[in-house]
């Protein structure tokens, strides 16, 4: 069994690894951490149709330009910076049986360009390349089974894991109306439309592994794994020529801002005492891919399989001769198959506590459904706190976000035509001998324009 083990690890498995590496490779590399604390400002101009679209009405802005922006994260529960707790190889280490979650974003910002038509109406025109990869697996992993083996554990019963990835560019026309402004209440309502175009896709899945053992024997051996990837990326690496998108499909954004004012802050520079802003993203976002002919969605079966079988196994095709003679196997591979984007759910409070000084709580959900079976699904949670100083045209925020991964401790700066930030930067500074292997950051250049009235802005 130990040959076995050095060759899934040798072999197999770093061709997946491969498969999502050269898809994530055009694009810099967490949802609920995009733009960590900036997003919270009132000042994000045509940055918000990324989380909130309502926002870009009714903004101190008559135009913003974005000249460029880049945000990236890598998040895992496993990997640390402790160098005494990574004697492992990093392989085995990311798939052994504490691995449970690995999360890598990322997003390009092209040029774009947000207007105010007048004090109640904006629109928006941004276009981005992202990507979006994610692997989980719940109580076990792919190597549980055979570190069960080793320990002489007699029975083995897994629960499913899942790596997958995807890239695509967006295109996206923003509109937001001021729907309601009195002297106390506002009501901003925003949408966006979004055509969505898929640059490459892959997931792999290992579901419901079981098996027993008797005298170095398996028994009962059974389980469904699969492997997809998009033709594109399969002609990419035969040196074809291929375009670069897939088909378009559609999605969109919508969204919504209550603010309540008082005779004191409708002076101030963000003229609210408290807001509430809610919005779902990347609704009906479903990209259709041609397979991979190398692609498979095998269900394997097996009973008394001796161990030794594997001892003169190499390579991939021995491997796959060797499984073919010892047990029954059907592949059931599609011609084409589906993912969605990555569904979210946002909703935030903001306060304002002194003059241009905020406290700011959210709530973050996005929900990923992984190839065509319903049953793939991945949930991510995530909450935050930020503590931020906002004015027209600097500020500053420190968020603490907390979820699926780890607790984080960032900053974000904000000055005129720039803006950088961080979600997890004091914990790379002053915590990373027990934290979690994980980055953070963003790069904004822009160039707002505000309005001419100058009773428009407050002081």
């Amino acid at each position: 069994m130990d040959v076995f083990l050095t060759f899934l690890q040798k072999h197999i498995l770093i061709k997946h690894v491969l498969i999502i590496l050269i898809v994530s490779m055009p694009f810099t590399a967490v949802f609920a951490q995009s733009w960590a604390a900036y997003n919270t400002s009132n000042f994000t101009g045509v940055n918000a149709v990324d989380y909130q679209p309502a926002d870009i009405a009714g903004t101190p802005y008559k135009c913003d330009v974005l000249i460029t922006g880049v945000k990236g994260s890598l998040f895992n529960n496993n990997l640390f910076f402790n160098t005494d707790k990574t004697q492992e190889n990093p392989l085995v280490k990311l798939l052994d049986i504490q691995s449970k979650k690995i999360l890598v974003t990322g997003s390009v910002y092209l040029p774009s360009v947000m207007y105010s038509i007048n004090k109640r109406i904006g629109v928006a025109f941004s276009t981005s390349l992202n990507v979006f990869a994610y692997s989980h697996t719940s109580s076990h992993n792919l190597l549980s089974p055979f570190y069960a083996y080793k320990n002489n554990q007699q029975t083995y019963s897994g629960q499913s894991s899942v790596a997958y990835v995807n890239t695509w560019s967006s295109f996206n026309f923003t509109g937001a109306y001021v729907l309601m402004d009195t002297d106390k209440h506002k009501i901003k309502i925003g949408g966006t439309a979004k055509i969505i175009q898929g640059a490459g896709s892959a997931y792999f899945s290992v579901g419901d592994l079981n098996y027993t053992i008797n005298n170095n024997t398996i028994n009962n051996l059974s389980g469904n794994v699969e492997l997809q990837y998009n033709k594109q990326l399969e002609q990419l690496s035969n040196g074809d020529k291929v375009p670069l998108f897939s088909k378009s499909a559609f999605a969109g954004d919508l969204g919504a801002v209550y603010q309540y004012s008082n005779h004191q802050t409708k002076d101030y520079q963000t003229p609210y005492l408290f807001k509430i802003s809610t919005s779902v993203r990347n609704i009906g976002s479903t990209i259709k891919y041609q397979a991979a002919d190398n692609g498979f969605n095998y269900t394997v079966s097996a009973n008394q399989v001796s161990a030794d079988k594997f001892q003169h196994v190499h390579n991939i095709q021995q491997f796959q001769d060797t499984l073919s003679s010892i047990a029954n196997i059907s592949n059931s591979n599609r011609t084409v198959y589906k993912t969605k984007l990555p569904c979210f759910f946002m909703l935030m409070a903001d306060y304002q506590i002194y003059k241009n000084t905020f406290i700011n709580v959210g709530y973050n959900y996005a929900y990923v459904k992984v190839g065509d079976n319903a049953n793939k699904v991945l949930d991510l949670h995530t909450f935050s706190f930020t503590a931020r100083y906002d004015k027209l045209h600097w500020g500053v925020g420190v968020p603490v976000t907390t979820g699926s991964y780890a607790t984080t401790v960032g900053i974000s700066a904000r000055w005129r035509y720039i803006v950088v930030g961080s979600a997890n930067i004091f914990n790379l500074l002053f915590d990373n001998q027990s934290s979690p292997l994980a980055a953070n950051a963003y790069f904004i250049a822009k160039i707002p324009i505000l309005y001419r009235d100058k009773n428009r802005v407050k002081k």
